[in-house]
């Protein structure tokens, strides 16, 4: 078990209990990494988003903060 497991699960109830906080943050490290990477991994970070907001419930289907 990861010593960080504790902190895991602490993050993802947050983040199911606070979809729109969560969501925010999510579109935010998403751009980032985007601007960070000069968009050379678009479809890995849209995909990668894409499977988080799945994990916390599907909040934002959407284009991931593109827009």
């Amino acid at each position: 078990m990861s010593e960080f497991s504790g902190l895991e699960n602490e993050a993802e109830s947050l983040a199911k209990d606070h979809p729109e906080q969560a969501d925010k943050g999510l579109d935010a490290a998403a751009q980032f990494a985007d601007r960070e990477t000069g968009n050379k991994f678009d479809s890995e970070i849209q995909g990668a988003e894409g499977a988080v907001e799945k994990d916390l419930g599907g909040q934002d289907q959407g284009q991931g903060g593109q827009g």
